[in-house]
């Protein structure tokens, strides 16, 4: 699916901890969280930018880390990014439920 939407002007960074073990949990699930915040991410970037997918170990387990370098979230949005059914993009491109899926 992401695979169309990355350009020449797109570069996927990949930096995995390699000494972390396997995680035990719900792999249909974890793939909606990392297409959600990965089409995110491509949407912020536009046609060019950076896509940064980290993984390390902290105190309470795995951490993943999707990071890019569009734009950012503007302040007045920051309070509502995981409100259902609250989107950014224009009519028709967003339907606002990504975020909030991440959350649950």
């Amino acid at each position: 699916v992401f695979v169309q939407r990355i350009g020449p002007q797109l570069e996927i960074r990949r930096d995995y901890d390699r000494s972390l073990h396997p995680v035990f949990a719900h792999a249909g699930e974890l793939n909606q969280i990392w297409t959600h915040l990965i089409d995110n991410a491509l949407d912020a970037m536009g046609e060019r930018g950076t896509l940064t997918v980290r993984t390390a170990r902290d105190d309470r387990g795995v951490v993943v880390e999707i990071s890019d370098t569009g734009g950012g979230i503007a302040p007045e949005h920051i309070s509502r990014v995981f409100d259902p059914f609250f989107t950014t993009k224009p009519a028709g491109a967003g339907m606002g439920l990504g975020l909030d899926t991440v959350r649950r």
